[in-house]
């Protein structure tokens, strides 16, 4: 079911598609207040687009979604969704979560990254390249999968988990069956 890379684990399509993935939208309303129309947004690690296309709509044709994904499957069923939704404003890059090689520094509004870093083997990268990529005072949505009973080399433990979110403001956070969630707030620094 699922394929492992050397970087970390690819989820198929039909996963990451399924209705039920969301039940009740609960994501986006976690983030909605976050979200503005103009935005320049990074889905990080988006899969097929199963949150791109809701994250394209809430920041408007004005905004931008970067959708970043790595996996040349989940590419083309982005591709296709984007170009059956008629999707304009949204850019896919085809980097690592945890190496955003050609994504400038202070660049997105809003990050959204729901159960990404748990796919990939290096956590504390893919933490520190979403906190350099966000500008500061904004704000990022970041999910991980609650440990669980039997030994997944990339799960994040809560111990990995409080020293990743370090250094940054709490907004909010939370907890699913399956996950734990926090929005949090890059730093201003003042020079």
């Amino acid at each position: 079911m699922k394929q492992m890379e050397k970087e970390g684990r690819y989820i198929p399509s039909f996963v990451l598609d399924f209705p039920l993935r969301d039940p009740g939208n609960r994501m986006m309303k976690i983030i909605r207040p976050f979200l503005k129309a103009g935005m320049t947004v990074l889905d990080h690690g988006a899969g097929s687009g199963f949150y791109t296309v809701k994250l394209s709509r809430a920041v408007g044709n004005g905004g931008k979604v970067v959708a970043l994904e790595p996996n040349p499957a989940s590419v083309r069923s982005l591709e296709k969704k984007i170009k059956r939704q008629k999707l304009t404003n949204v850019e896919i890059v085809k980097d690592s979560g945890s190496r955003m090689l050609s994504i400038p520094s202070d660049y997105f509004d809003f990050i959204f990254s729901n159960l990404v870093i748990c796919c990939l083997a290096d956590h504390r990268s893919a933490m520190n390249e979403i906190m350099r990529t966000l500008k500061p005072g904004s704000h990022a949505f970041i999910s991980v999968t609650k440990e669980t009973g039997h030994n997944d080399p990339m799960r994040v433990t809560k111990t990995e988990w409080d020293s990743m979110l370090l250094g940054t403001k709490v907004i909010s956070e939370g907890t699913t069956p399956l996950s734990r969630w926090v929005v949090i707030e890059k730093p201003t620094y003042d020079l």
